[in-house]
């Protein structure tokens, strides 16, 4: 749009250009607002995500403690090839 106006005023202005009657019946959407990463892994069509979301920040944690440890105590570190 190249001038400042309401819903009604781009509704009008959309009318003009796609040569619809003023008398003519249309149907406004409204579309939802795009939802935020929390909300979308709140959303029970996509639980599978929040579950994803969960046992990837559980891992995070453990790795994060498991090299805390192991940083601290270096006999902790086993050469796999040693039998």
């Amino acid at each position: 749009m190249d001038e400042l106006g309401g819903l009604d005023r781009a509704v009008e202005v959309a009318r003009e250009k796609a040569e619809i009657a003023a008398d003519e019946a249309i149907t406004l959407v409204h579309l939802p607002a795009k939802k935020s990463f929390v909300q979308s892994l709140m959303n029970s069509e996509d639980k599978a995500a929040a579950a994803r979301w969960l046992v990837y920040g559980a891992l995070k944690q453990d790795l994060q403690e498991t090299l805390e440890i192991v940083g601290s105590q270096p006999q902790l570190v086993l050469d796999p090839l040693t039998p």
